[in-house]
């Protein structure tokens, strides 16, 4: 009897984080019923399309074409995306003259993870759960994973819109999953830097070139110092000036040489050379320790587009780069052990932990705190967000012992401001017990004035201000606050917080319109925030549209069978006030039971 070796021909390999993306054809089986030459002919012309041209201009590397469609790989998430945009375009040409019926479209799917891969192919759960995605795409729509979308700004790479937990086929848990569309329209930060301490710093070094062409230097130097100047304006991040990291530009050991001699955490390169009136420029931000590669970019753009007005290369790259920073807190300290990550990590990704609202995460944010408290222990900040987090912890109804919750936020918040009385966030953590916990809406807007005047570009003091003046039906003053807070939020994964709340100052103001604006694009950005399902109710129901109202309060009764009108009032700080009642009865008018 012949043996037969378990060993392959061929090599088999792992390799970490590679995007996949599935492209398919739109019902292709009745499109082949219907003209089976045609339907060929045209899919075989957009894959060879793609092949040749689409697919290296994006770096992104074709698997195999599936009959109805292909699957590709990517080193870059977002030059999947792009990669993805330009696939659609490609199949409008080959849609000319034929009928609505006859016209053929793509959906995609795409997430991000390891894979293993040989010369020939790619296999994993990754491809798999790309493949999944793409059965929930609609037409002209690209569906991605929840870790793919950790990885996207929304603005630069599209609108997107929080889908919620799918089912999909074969797979034993929902799948959280997210619809990516094109935006042109780029949020940005107007921040001031704050003065922590606790921050990364980053270096963006100048673009080197490779040929001797003039234009490219001053090109060059102009992006990078834009860069510069946009990342300053963001509290997350301390921006090494460009004065510092030009003498870096052609050192041999950039990465070392920018963590020993400027104290770098992340470092920001580039090449860049002109192809005609292109500039083709490639980035990369790594960690400055480990080497780490964070985001890979080609960027090809006229020169007029870099250097003419409106040009948005420099505040793209900014957005992309503080994104991909975020991103990495955020995982790092969501997975590695608390001993192996920087205080900086700690603070932001507990942060961002505490926002996110998944059991998990919330429970993490706080081992994160605690631990960042204990390194650190005469600094104010960590101890505010440690209130917070009980605060919240209360606030949301998790508490399994919320007198004790309680107690603890208190004690934390006073001992922050005990160790710097004139800290903003603890001035507006204190108040946000004051307001939430002690239902004393008038000290917490006391607080949060305070903490207004220590630092007039606290976005967080603002928009928890508006929010204490909606409880009171301060209406003008509530969206005054909201407003400004809004103007200063950063482009982060909180900004789905500030639009509720800012909804909720605009529903207190009697602007409807404008409170339903927020309230739904806060929850494109997070379905499972109940606040914000309640505030759109309020405003559909408020102005008129009894049938959205009802609609909305069917989701929101879904997602929390327990609401009545009563515990809203119990919950609510704005309970004691009329204005509580009045919303309470308009909930009560859409659908929400008045008592259990």
């Amino acid at each position: 009897m012949t043996e037969i070796s378990s060993a392959l021909p061929w090599p088999i390999h792992r390799r970490a984080a590679r995007t996949v993306l599935v492209v398919d054809v739109v019902e292709f089986v009745r499109l082949m019923e219907a003209d089976e030459e045609d339907t060929v002919r045209r899919v075989q012309r957009f894959v060879s399309e793609s092949a040749t041209h689409i697919l290296p201009a994006h770096s992104g590397r074709l698997v195999k074409s599936t009959g109805d469609g292909m699957v590709i790989e990517f080193d870059s998430v977002t030059s999947a995306i792009a990669c993805g945009r330009a696939l659609f375009a490609a199949m409008d040409p080959l849609n000319d003259g034929r009928a609505t019926d006859a016209r053929m479209a793509l959906r995609m799917g795409a997430t991000v993870g390891d894979v293993y891969a040989d010369e020939f192919d790619i296999q994993g759960r990754v491809v798999n759960l790309a493949a999944r995605l793409t059965a929930v795409a609609g037409p002209g729509e690209i569906v991605v994973s929840a870790e793919l979308r950790d990885r996207l700004a929304d603005g630069p790479d599209g609108s997107i819109e929080d889908l919620g937990d799918c089912w999909l086929k074969h797979l034993p848990n929902p799948v959280r999953a997210y619809r990516v569309t094109a935006n042109s329209q780029l949020p940005r930060s107007e921040m001031n830097p704050d003065t922590s301490g606790l921050r990364p710093s980053i270096a963006v070094i100048p673009w080197h070139s490779k040929t001797d062409d003039p234009r490219l230097t001053v090109v060059g130097e102009m992006v990078v110092d834009e860069v510069i100047n946009m990342l300053s304006r963001t509290a997350e991040l301390r921006v090494i000036s460009r004065l510092s990291t030009s003498i870096l530009a052609d050192s041999a050991d950039i990465l070392g040489d920018a963590r020993r001699h400027l104290g770098a955490t992340f470092v920001c390169t580039g090449t860049c050379r002109l192809d005609g009136d292109r500039l083709r420029a490639h980035v990369e931000l790594a960690e400055a320790s480990s080497g780490e590669v964070l985001m890979a970019e080609t960027i090809v753009v006229r020169l007029d587009e870099v250097l003419g007005p409106g040009a948005e290369v420099a505040s793209d790259l900014a957005t992309r780069l503080s994104v991909a920073v975020l991103t990495y807190e955020l995982t790092s300290a969501r997975s590695k052990p608390l001993p192996n990550l920087n205080a900086y990590t700690m603070l932001h990704g507990g942060v961002l932990l505490l926002h996110r609202f998944a059991p998990s995460d919330f429970e993490r944010s706080r081992a994160v705190l605690e631990e960042l408290a204990h390194r650190v222990p005469r600094h104010a900040t960590p101890r505010a967000w440690l209130a917070r987090w009980h605060d919240l912890r209360v606030f949301q109804g998790w508490s399994t012992d919320p007198e004790n919750d309680t107690r603890r936020a208190d004690d934390l918040s006073k001992r922050a401001l005990d160790l710097d009385p004139d800290s903003p966030i603890a001035l507006t953590t204190a108040g946000a017990i004051q307001t939430g916990i002690a239902r004393d809406v008038d000290s917490g807007i006391a607080l949060y004035r305070r903490a207004i005047e220590v630092n007039p570009n606290e976005p967080l003091a603002w928009l928890l201000l508006g929010a204490a003046h909606s409880f009171r039906g301060d209406g003008p003053e509530a969206f005054a606050a909201s407003e400004q807070a809004l103007a200063l939020s950063p482009l982060d994964p909180l900004k789905y917080y500030f639009d509720a709340l800012a909804a909720s100052a605009a529903l207190a103001d009697e602007r409807y319109d404008r409170a339903i604006e927020l309230a739904l694009r806060s929850l494109k950005a997070n379905r499972a925030h109940l606040s914000t399902w309640r505030v759109l109710a309020i405003a559909q129901s408020l102005s008129g549209r009894e049938k959205e109202a009802r609609a909305t309060v069917a989701e929101l009764l879904l997602r929390d069978p327990g609401m009545t009108a009563e515990r809203f009032l119990a919950r609510s700080p704005g309970g004691r006030y009329p204005i509580g009642r009045r919303f309470a009865d308009a909930l009560i008018e859409a659908g929400v039971p008045r008592t259990a």
